[in-house]
This record gives structure tokens, C-alpha cells and sequence, in this order.
């Protein structure tokens, strides 16, 4: 597997932990005052995301240009089913 492509994995990683933490600071912030330590602690968390994603991105998309195999390809939809279901249960939690 090219580096292209683990990188790739890691940015859909990324993605994944970017929308669900964002979802939880979204329900934190309906909690009202009681809410607001998880609020301060989930924009931290986006945050750290955002920067990890922004880290991996450009070492992933130019790969992506070029072209992937087959097993690559099944890989990067493994990770984007994983991706998927998590942001689904952390809407339906």
C-alpha cells in the first residue's frame, strides 16, 4: 500500500473523529449552562482534529490524483463504512 493511500486512510480517520466530536459539542451546547465544561472541552477536541486532518491531507490528495489499485481502493472504502457508521451512532447516542 502506498504512503499515498495510509494517508488517505488517516485523513477519512481524521474526518471521522473531526464529525464526531463535533456532533457531541453540538449536543453539549443544548445542555445550556450546564453544558458549557463539555463545550469548552469539544471545541478543544475539533480543534485537534482539525490540525491532524490538515497534517495528513496534503500528503494524501495528490496520491489520490494519480491513481489506486483495487485492494486500495476496497481499503479506502473499509475506512469510509467505518467512518459512516460512527457518525450515525454518535447522532443516534
Amino acid at each position: 500500500m502506498s504512503a499515498g493511500v495510509v494517508k488517505a486512510i488517516e485523513c477519512i480517520s481524521d474526518l471521522k473523529d473531526l464529525a464526531v466530536d463535533g456532533i457531541a459539542l453540538a449536543k453539549a451546547a443544548t445542555r445550556g449552562a450546564l453544558g458549557w465544561g463539555a463545550v469548552f472541552a469539544g471545541v478543544v477536541k475539533v480543534g485537534a482534529d482539525i490540525k491532524e486532518l490538515a497534517a495528513d491531507a496534503p500528503s494524501a490528495l495528490p496520491e489520490l490524483a494519480d491513481g489506486i489499485s483495487e485492494a486500495e481502493a476496497a481499503q479506502l472504502g473499509a475506512a469510509s463504512y467505518v467512518c459512516v457508521k460512527a457518525i450515525v451512532a454518535a447522532l443516534a447516542a
